[in-house]
């Protein structure tokens, strides 16, 4: 579940094509969670290499080293809204445009150790709901009820797995809109730096992004606030371009596609609030926004643009 670069992923959907496909639309209304969900194999994704953390300033008030640790205490489920969209356009004229509206998931987390002083942060889903505009996706979308996801991490939050369990009886749109909401969520995981901070403590996290055009993104966050286990960040992140051209793999043994980049900008921003006993942000938003011009042979102009957004919120 590494940082998707969008940018790329679009445009290798309009150079090379295909798209995933979706269920047909149900006739019947909303259904009822069943009480006990049989699941799939479980399937884990290692998250190599680790992040680079860098304290810039350590605040100010008491300083001490915060890490994330298991609690016996019950934790609050946690609501978190999703969208994202891409588009492609070529010499000003629409190519490609794919868009998940905002998916509405409300998931039980729950955090127990692992081996080696690791944790495992389970986030099991409720419900998983449409936008208002979409219609027909309720039943699709229900059939999530029962999907794990599970994030083993280091006391500092960095995540080195990804484990998810589907349903059996979970539709294919369900399972698509969960696991770009499980990235997702491995991706808003902040990550502390091991030297003491206290309030107006700012930090760089400087992580892999899975873009040709920008292979890291660096992440600076500002300890706004801290509530005994509760800590406040603002985000603000740049994936710096770290290269003038982009090479698209050839596909069916064809010739590759090499493209100029004329233009790049990758950024991330937002306010989060978590629990250093949780399993995921209980308030606050993130937003990542990618757009791109590139040029080929023929001097065409290529543009993409890509955004996704995160709410979180308890209760």
């Amino acid at each position: 579940m590494a940082t998707v670069g969008m940018t790329t992923v679009a445009l290798s959907a309009l150079v090379l094509g295909g798209c995933a496909g979706q269920d047909a639309e149900p006739e019947g209304g909303p259904q009822e969670a069943p009480a006990d969900v049989a699941l799939d194999d479980p399937v884990t994704t290692e998250l190599d290499p680790a992040a680079e953390v860098e304290l810039l300033e350590p605040g100010s008030g008491e300083l001490e080293v915060r890490t994330f640790a298991p609690t016996n205490d019950v934790l609050p489920p946690v609501t978190m809204d999703f969208d994202s969209t891409s588009s492609v356009t070529a010499d000003g004229t629409p190519q490609e445009q794919h868009e998940l509206p905002r998916r509405t998931a409300t998931f039980d987390q729950g955090v127990e150790s692992d081996v080696n002083g690791a944790q495992r942060a389970t986030l099991t889903f409720s419900s998983l709901a449409p936008s208002a505009e979409e219609t027909g996706l309720d039943e699709l979308l229900a059939s999530a009820a029962g999907f794990e996801v599970t994030l083993v991490r280091e006391p500092a939050g960095q995540i080195t797995s990804s484990t998810l369990a589907a349903p059996t009886e979970a539709r294919g749109v369900a399972r698509q809109s969960v696991e770009q909401m499980a990235g997702a969520l491995a991706e808003s995981g902040v990550i502390l730096p091991d030297e003491p901070i206290g309030e107006g403590a700012r930090w760089r996290v400087t992580r892999p992004n899975d873009d040709a055009v920008a292979p890291e993104m660096a992440l600076t966050y500002t300890l706004l606030e801290i509530d005994g286990d509760d800590l406040t960040v603002a985000v603000d992140g740049t994936a710096a371009q770290s290269s003038d051209t982009l090479e698209l793999p050839a596909e069916d043994g064809g010739e590759s596609v090499s493209l100029d980049v004329a233009q790049y900008s990758s950024t991330a921003s937002g306010e989060l609030t978590f629990s250093l006993t949780g399993a995921a942000p209980t308030d606050g938003e993130l937003k990542y926004e990618t757009t791109a011009r590139y040029r080929g042979d023929s001097d065409a102009v290529t543009e993409t643009s890509a955004t996704r957004e995160l709410v979180f919120r308890t209760g």
